[in-house]
């Protein structure tokens, strides 16, 4: 015979149990799969500047340039005293250069037809990081460091590589080469001349890839000079102990429209992969937030070990995919680690949702999400989960609990690192571009001297627009001619306001 306490105690499992299982309790994650923030990802690079021979098989660059999908390789320039491979003007030993030359090429031979693009930038070696017949006591002298660039670019491309882009200046604390935004300033103005004359490929300037942003007021006097059209990406190296976010933004202020990429994230390496791979993810989750298009990890690799597992899962489905917003229990704005940090990317029509729950204490048992907007394809839920302590492959499942065609829950224990994929229910439009940029007009290059916009009413007047706001061509044709256009990034915006952007090489 049941006692009244005992009835009382069935009454109260029982109701917490339905709870927990049926209910939305408050601070569930509500993702809006339409609504998108910052710029898609179109580019994820190799790093090879301090591994220049890891790609050293034809299976290591199936897997970073096929399985990984990464479409570029950020690469060196050499000639410090430990590699003086620009001994004098128009000599180059190429014996320097032939385990990255060879990495280069795997990669190359990998993509195949697709998209692979090099970017190059100053290897450094503190105070002797320059050729000494490029420099004085000055620092780097404007006409012979554009000859070093000028052998480089002439030496690579005999090599059978173009150099897409380059960075005039890296990191001026930690070498002699005193790069000033007056000295860059000259250098492209210079480089741009000779590669003309040489009919050369002028890459396109990444700039100012220093330590990290707004340094020295560097941006900031190129913007009040008005030299900016000197840039055509803005890079800067950005590290997850010093999360410069602030500084970040006050340099994405002044180069209003021109693309952003993260040149050099970092991701420590610290006897706690699990606060390293929070403290790397955030960083990452920072500089998407505010626009980066285009990423490389300092030291990206595919090794054995938490570290690459949790590298690779933060990044791979990240290219050609949006942040999309979500909110949690925490809210979207945190930046306290250990609080629970959750983002959500959109491919066409899969979602891949990160949750990581860094707190020693605190689990989220059957913790809801719920879509916005849409509805999830049936049976198409599945997840990764890395909890502290337990190896560093994961566990796969595919267990999630769905309570209607638009909500879930999982668990999610202390101290875990979940990566949820799933499929939206096609509905004949596609993911992966903000509100004002549509891509049944966007303006694809059939090559370099001709724009075409596909889809977009013939007569209806457009603007191409400068990196610094300025209109070059005004047009009411479907096929524009771009001949005179200098290389850089621009913007066509139609009459409705809609905007797409394009690389002129």
């Amino acid at each position: 015979m049941l006692t009244i306490t005992r009835i009382y105690t069935l009454l109260i499992f029982a109701a917490l149990t339905l709870s927990s299982l049926f209910s939305a309790t408050n601070g569930d994650a509500i993702i809006y799969p339409n609504k998108y923030i910052g710029e898609k990802i179109e580019y994820f690079f190799f790093d090879m500047k301090g591994w220049p021979g890891r790609v050293n098989t034809a299976a290591k660059a199936k897997d970073f340039f096929v399985d990984d999908d990464m479409n570029g390789v950020r690469v060196s320039i050499y000639g410090d005293d430990t590699r003086p491979a620009h001994p004098a003007p128009g000599i180059v030993d190429d014996t320097y250069y032939t385990p990255m030359l060879n990495s280069m090429n795997r990669a190359k031979t990998a993509r195949g037809n697709k998209d692979f693009y090099v970017f190059a930038s100053k290897k450094l070696d503190g105070q002797t990081s320059f050729p000494h017949w490029t420099k004085d006591e000055n620092g780097v002298i404007v006409t012979e460091y554009v000859k070093l660039l000028q052998d480089y670019l002439l030496f690579m491309k005999d090599k059978g590589f173009e150099v897409d882009f380059l960075a005039i200046q890296n990191e001026e604390e930690f070498n002699e080469g005193q790069i000033t935004p007056a000295k860059h300033k000259a250098i492209v103005d210079s480089l741009r001349n000779i590669t003309a004359r040489l009919n050369l490929k002028m890459p396109l300037i990444v700039g100012y890839e220093d330590y990290g942003p707004d340094k020295e007021d560097w941006v900031k006097i190129m913007h009040d000079n008005n030299w900016l059209d000197r840039m055509d990406i803005y890079g800067t190296h950005y590290y997850p102990r010093l999360r410069p976010i602030k500084k970040l933004n006050n340099d994405l202020r002044l180069i209003g429209d021109m693309p952003f990429w993260s040149t050099e994230p970092h991701w420590d390496q610290s006897d706690d992969d699990f606060n390293d791979a929070e403290a790397a993810m955030c960083a990452l989750w920072d500089q998407i937030e505010v626009r980066m298009s285009g990423f490389m990890w300092w030291n990206y690799n595919n090794g054995e070990n938490l570290r690459s597992y949790l590298m690779r899962v933060a990044s791979v489905p990240l290219k050609d995919a949006q942040m999309v917003d979500m909110d949690d229990i925490d809210g979207r704005e945190t930046t306290q680690y250990g609080r629970l940090q959750t983002r959500t990317f959109r491919k066409d029509n899969t979602l891949t949702i990160y949750i990581i729950n860094n707190n020693v204490n605190l689990a989220y048992p059957n913790y809801g999400f719920e879509l916005s907007g849409e509805t999830i394809q049936s049976g198409s839920i599945s997840y990764q989960q890395w909890i502290k302590g337990e190896g560093h492959q994961g566990i796969i499942g595919n267990d999630a609990t769905m309570i209607s065609s638009r909500k879930f829950r999982l668990n999610i224990p202390k101290e875990s690192i979940t990566v949820i994929t799933l499929q939206l229910t096609p509905t004949g439009t596609q993911g992966g571009m903000n509100s004002n940029q549509k891509e049944n007009y966007v303006y694809q290059p059939l090559n370099s001297n001709v724009l075409y916009l596909h889809g977009n009413s013939e007569g209806d007047p457009i603007q191409i627009i400068s990196n610094i706001g300025q209109v070059v061509v005004r047009s009411n044709q479907n096929e524009i001619d771009i001949s005179h256009l200098v290389a850089g990034m621009y913007i066509v915006r139609n009459s409705k306001g809609e905007t797409s952007k394009f690389l002129k090489y």
